[in-house]
């Protein structure tokens, strides 16, 4: 294979969880869910109790293991919500988990204003994310007769970002990221720097996006700044022609996680991979949804 791949060593999880959010959440159209489905529409109220839209797709059973799929960044809320649906049609979204036995909830974010402003991203998408996380982690699917084992999240580019923050925030079985930015300030300087390529309006929508931040919001959403606070195992694949996240970035958490693992301060299961591909076609590298599947096995 063309990629380099860290050892992990697998860890026991703890299968206690509380949460105090306790999402309420309600459905269109109630049909059997002991059958094979795509897309159904489920709306999920969060904590600061806006409705979110995520769409359960599950193959024939009751009982099963489920992927939270997280879409990267889009346009505008409208395209954001078809990213999610359509995912299953992609060949890195939630169709090769379907076929292979998982349920899958893919979420549509609400992180923008009516006005289309994405100042409010980050504050409203994590909301969004841990929200759909919990609302599995809490058993909410047994209501339509689905028993849920393991629980694992699924992003590319910023949904990969915010499956590691599921990761850091709750006890998951597995997270799986590709091509993530995982350190938002390096990505920012490099934007500015021209390191990261772009037009007037892409860097002029990044440069609004994280308007609000504070020096303490860039950490909390970068999870490559946040490997000590890791809850669950996760895998990292970054590629070598991405020009939207730079695998230096990668690289430098790899040798970051791998000091912090070795002494101690940083929990073991943590997988990374390099490929020789970019940010939209890693899909492509030969075995490495084979090794997705191995690593959440």
């Amino acid at each position: 294979m063309d990629y380099k791949i860290i050892p992990f060593v697998w860890i026991v999880l703890a299968t206690g969880f509380s949460c105090s959010n306790d999402p309420a959440e309600t459905t269109k159209n109630f049909e059997s869910f002991s059958g094979a489905l795509t897309n159904k529409e489920l709306l999920i109220i969060t904590a600061d109790h806006r409705t979110i839209k995520a769409y359960l797709s599950k193959p024939q059973g009751t009982h099963m293991d489920i992927v939270l799929a997280l879409h990267g960044g889009t346009a505008n809320l409208e395209s954001s919500v078809d990213a999610t649906k359509n995912y299953n049609d992609k060949p890195d979204g939630g169709k090769q988990f379907l076929d292979n036995g998982y349920a899958v909830l893919s979420l549509g974010y609400s992180e923008y204003e009516n006005d289309g402003s994405k100042s409010d991203r980050g504050f409203k998408e994590l909301t969004d994310v841990l929200a759909a996380t919990d609302y599995i982690l809490n058993d909410s699917l047994t209501k339509y007769d689905m028993t849920i084992d393991k629980t694992i999240a699924f992003g590319h580019s910023r949904g990969g970002n915010n499956a590691l923050l599921a990761g850091i925030e709750r006890p998951l079985h597995a997270v799986v990221a590709a091509e993530a930015p995982l350190d938002w300030a390096k990505t920012r300087d490099s934007i500015r720097a021209g390191v990261i390529p772009g037009s007037f309006d892409e860097i002029q929508k990044f440069e609004e996006s994280v308007a609000k931040w504070t020096n303490d919001d860039f950490i909390k959403y970068s999870p490559g700044l946040r490997l000590e606070a890791f809850q669950s195992p996760f895998l990292i694949i970054s590629g070598e022609l991405d020009p939207a996240v730079l695998i230096s970035i990668a690289e430098d958490v790899r040798e970051d996680y791998l000091a912090c693992n070795a002494n101690g301060q940083c929990m073991d299961g943590g997988l990374f991979i390099f490929h020789e591909r970019g940010h939209t076609d890693w899909a492509q590298t030969p075995g490495i949804m084979q090794e997705i599947q191995e690593f959440i096995k």
